[in-house]
């Protein structure tokens, strides 16, 4: 999506070769991706973008007409999509802790969506 886009996660490299994303108009779903940057400066929700590799798959909607016209795939997020994968530090890990981080993704994600569904809120 351009040259100059950054990631606003705080550990992130902002790789060019991903798809950049929006902060949401909702308040309350901008206030959670704003804390899932874990950032210490302040910065411009109106103006930021979050990286697709905070995503899980599942936070994507199926581009089908480009797939059956076998066009490039869109990367659009499903409403409500929560950022919640690399965003810590990257660490020395064993291969088989990718599936446990995965795992701990989709947790924390279901957590987000309790705290997010409580009335209240």
């Amino acid at each position: 999506m351009g040259p100059n886009k950054r990631c606003a996660v705080a550990v992130c490299p902002s790789p060019a070769d991903v798809s950049y994303h929006r902060f949401p108009k909702d308040q309350k779903l901008r206030k959670v991706w704003t804390q899932c940057c874990k950032r210490d400066d302040p910065f411009n929700e109106d103006k930021s973008f979050i990286c697709g590799n905070h995503f899980l798959l599942e936070d994507f909607e199926r581009d089908l007409k480009n797939e059956l016209l076998n066009k490039p795939l869109r990367k659009v997020l499903k409403s409500g999509a929560i950022p919640s994968t690399n965003l810590k530090p990257e660490k020395r890990e064993r291969s088989a802790s990718s599936d446990r981080a995965q795992r701990t993704a989709k947790k924390v994600h279901k957590e987000i969506i309790g705290k997010l569904t409580k009335p209240g809120m």
